[in-house]
């Protein structure tokens, strides 16, 4: 038991699933609906399970052939820095990634179809995040693998603890609570500031980070949800049968 990173990222989404469950009973920030939308959340899980193995599987496969060898060795003096640096460097330069990635799924027309799906609940809540299409996780998976296991070349240990950050920001940044963090919010992302990613309109066309708001900051997509009523209309109505929402086509 827990003899792979994937065993941890179980654990913690167990363990910040339940506690975010907690807090939105006893702080929610708008009326819990959970239920509304368990079915399609659970449905959007299991197919995010399969795609996320497919697609670590698919990439690492390219990443490993002989062809690549030489490419990769560009990255070697990332592989001796102290694991707190290569911890850090591999969530920030992954954020900075996911950051245009997320961004071009929304100015895109057809990467907006793998990404329509994760903008459909019209409520929010910890499990939210995982609503996401094939494609969707199969276009994330590929800086997430190659920043991990061949740029920086992360230890056992230091995967687990990127992973754990991965995790628990996602569960975080949907979560249904409003948290007030102070001169703190110029540092991290907090479930009001994504909150507001997901509402109907041109916000939805803002803050796309996903652990820090600078990228949004020094790209022009930043929009402080402190300037806005706590709450306002979310999600997009999906335009396209359930299963071409899943596979995001």
């Amino acid at each position: 038991m827990f003899n792979k990173f994937e065993d941890f990222e179980t654990l913690f989404l167990v363990l910040f699933g339940f506690s975010f469950h907690l807090l939105e009973n006893f702080m929610p920030s708008r009326e819990n609906k959970r239920k509304e939308n368990l079915k399609n959340d659970v449905i959007a899980f299991i197919v995010l399970a399969v795609s996320v193995n497919l697609s670590r599987l698919a990439w690492n496969q390219l990443f490993s052939l002989p062809a690549m060898s030489g490419v990769l060795e560009i990255f070697s003096p990332l592989w001796t820095l102290h694991p707190v640096v290569k911890i850090v460097g591999t969530l920030l330069i992954l954020d900075f990634c996911l950051y245009w990635l997320h961004r071009s799924m929304h100015i895109n027309r057809t990467l907006w179809k793998t990404h329509e799906w994760h903008h459909s609940p019209s409520h929010l809540y910890w499990f939210s995040g995982y609503r996401t299409s094939f494609m969707h996780a199969f276009l994330y998976a590929i800086p997430q693998i190659f920043l991990v296991f061949y740029a920086f070349k992360l230890s056992f240990f230091e995967i687990v603890c990127v992973a754990t950050v991965g995790v628990l920001f996602q569960v975080w940044t949907h979560a249904n609570i409003t948290v007030k963090l102070g001169v703190l919010e110029n540092l991290i992302i907090t479930p009001q500031y994504h909150r507001l990613h997901h509402s109907k309109g041109k916000m939805m066309k803002t803050n796309y980070g996903v652990f820090v708001p600078w990228w949004d900051m020094m790209f022009g997509s930043y929009e402080n949800p402190n300037n806005h009523p706590d709450q306002y209309p979310l999600g997009v109505k999906a335009a396209r049968p359930l299963w071409r929402s899943l596979l995001g086509l």
